[in-house]
């Protein structure tokens, strides 16, 4: 018997009695895994007529406040944004009009908490504790299932036994999805799009699979290669011709060679500031998550991040109603300073959602800081301070388009009001 397969079953049984509520937690090997374990149990839940119903969401913006895990349960559970929940008696009594709401008496949920190791933020609070234990509610119990997900066991995470006592352990053992193949091919379809937009370096399908076979224990992200070779084509194009298949490997191969961490990973060419031939490849590919984020805190009010940034990315622009006085002026009052950590929590996203598992990640701050050196990022606290340091993306917003399309990012869906319309919200004002 398939042991993934026990495990769904497990989960999903119905009529369960605990004096508490049913957790599992799963180790798997990356996020990848995470993402295959919640498809598997969505399906297997709607193979096995399960009377539950499976959702999902990540501990990535609980920080240090206990509470934003009530909102973070209610939201996967109504599949909308509720409003942040100050107690247990508000958390209870939401969660049991989201279940009547279903209009099925035997409903239940389970919910998957993806990154659970964030869970450690919160552990010296006893609302952890209290939570698995059901809040000494016997109907929220038997409502409420959760699988914390992680690449941690539970026992390295909660050293203590009193928080989840009957947690049952498992690991997954579905294989990540494998790699394509045909990697070099996915490139040459990127840069064929890409001439469209001015492409640096052009290169034939041999070049491109030569580099790529060499690339490949680096990274496997076709954006990623195509960046690094065109690189590649720019150093070698006076001693051989890249486009051409017979091309010489020798050149190549010690061209590759002599590309350090410093130059793939962390160098910005400063004439990106004065032309705008090429804005997208003149920033390293690890180097655009850190753009992309920046401009999002500098241009969304800091009580938004947990409706872009903490629920799944579904693929569209997540909204909400907001009054007049809550509407955010950003693009017309220009960018707003952001600490640290925010801009870390927004980099941990956009990499855990766009980036494979085999990818290594530099040193953020390296970025950051690099970023600082174009003035693409500015540093607007004091440069002694070391603790709490303040920051502000001073990036245009075409610009910034422009380098999250070259990571399939869609800026619009992460920003609370979209620049490309203030033009027209604007009054026409007649000149005299």
């Amino acid at each position: 018997m398939d042991p993934d397969a026990e495990i769904f079953k497990a989960i999903l049984r119905p009529g369960l009695n605990h004096s508490g509520v049913q957790h599992v937690h799963v180790v798997c090997r990356d996020k990848d895994q995470m993402d295959d374990f919640y498809t598997e149990l969505s399906d297997a839940a709607v193979l096995q007529g399960s009377s539950g119903f499976v959702s999902t969401t990540t501990c990535l913006f609980i920080g240090e406040n206990p509470y934003n895990l009530f909102k973070l349960i209610l939201e996967a559970v109504t599949l909308t944004t509720v409003p942040p929940v100050r107690n247990v008696a508000a958390f209870l009594n939401s969660f049991r009009k989201s279940i009547d709401a279903l209009n099925k008496p035997e409903e239940f949920v389970t919910v998957c908490l993806k990154h659970a190791e964030l869970l450690r933020n919160v552990a010296a609070s006893p609302f952890l504790e209290h939570l698995f234990h059901g809040f000494g509610d016997e109907w929220l119990s038997k409502r409420l299932r959760i699988v914390t997900l992680s690449t941690i066991p539970w026992d390295l995470i909660l050293v203590s036994d009193e928080v989840s006592p009957s947690v049952l352990h498992t690991v997954y053992k579905q294989k990540t999805t494998v790699e394509k193949k045909h990697i070099d091919a996915d490139v040459m379809r990127l840069q064929y799009k890409a001439l469209d937009e001015d492409a640096p370096e052009i290169f034939c399908q041999g070049f491109a699979k030569f580099c790529v076979k060499n690339f490949k224990n680096n990274t496997t992200d076709p954006h990623h290669l195509l960046f690094l070779i065109s690189k590649v084509a720019g150093i070698v194009k006076d001693k051989t011709d890249p486009t051409d298949e017979n091309f010489k490997k020798d050149v190549v191969k010690n061209a590759m060679h002599g590309l350090k961490d410093d130059f793939v990973f962390l160098k910005v060419d400063n004439s990106c500031l004065e032309t705008v031939a090429d804005p997208v490849n003149e920033i390293p590919y690890y180097a655009r998550f850190v753009l992309v984020a920046a401009y999002c805190a500098s241009y969304n009010r800091k009580t938004s991040d947990l409706r872009y940034f903490a629920r799944e990315r579904d693929g569209k622009r997540r909204t909400a109603h907001k009054t007049k006085a809550e509407t955010n002026t950003f693009q017309e009052t220009g960018p707003q300073t952001f600490s640290l950590p925010r801009l870390l929590g927004m980099v941990c996203f956009f990499m855990s959602d766009y980036l494979k598992y085999t990818d290594p990640i530099p040193d953020i701050q390296s970025l950051i800081n690099q970023l600082c050196s174009t003035k693409l990022i500015v540093r607007t606290s004091s440069d002694v301070n070391l603790q709490k340091p303040k920051y502000r993306c001073e990036a245009s917003y075409d610009r910034v388009v422009q380098v999250a399309r070259s990571l399939d990012i869609n800026l619009a869906d992460f920003l609370e009001s979209d620049p490309s319309t203030l033009t027209a919200a604007m009054p026409l004002i007649s000149l005299t």
